[in-house]
């Protein structure tokens, strides 16, 4: 991949109207800016985390991963922690698809709360699930997410 390409899409993820659902794998992860979504360990990397994982950012714009390649590590000692674990920053091949609409945002959103013990797990899950069955667009959707994730 050129350097070019790694230019565009860092472009096109500053271009996302943040907060943005990233889903893979059946897990959902809530991203407010590029770096969380950039950012990952070298483990979640060589299991392919990245690997068709969909981005949906809140105006329903919907981005495919096509590939990851590491760029470099991310903070002190070059990414490496004490666990021998490096955090690193990927550059991500992106496809343009076709926008969601608010009810495929909230179908695949429930979708995933419902399945997911880690969401379950929540001592205001039932809550959770009202504030998305009942917003009104895909950016409080994502903001209702966003804040239950961080």
């Amino acid at each position: 991949m050129s350097a070019e390409k790694g230019v565009i899409n860092e472009i096109t993820l500053t271009k996302l109207k943040y907060p943005v659902l990233r889903f893979s794998r059946g897990m959902m992860f809530a991203a407010k800016n590029a770096d969380d979504i950039t950012n990952c360990s070298k483990v979640a990397l060589k299991k392919g985390f990245f690997s068709g994982q969909i981005l949906v950012d809140s105006t329903g714009k919907v981005m495919l991963v096509k590939q990851a390649k590491k760029l470099h590590g991310v903070g002190p000692f070059w990414g490496y922690s004490f666990f021998l674990n490096q955090r690193i920053k990927v550059n991500l091949e992106l496809e343009e698809q076709t926008r969601m609409s608010i009810e495929e945002v909230r179908g695949r959103v429930l979708g995933v709360l419902r399945q997911g013990q880690e969401w379950k797990a929540s001592n205001d899950y039932e809550d959770l699930v009202a504030l998305v069955e009942c917003a009104g667009s895909i950016s409080e959707i994502a903001k209702v997410i966003t804040d239950a994730y961080f």
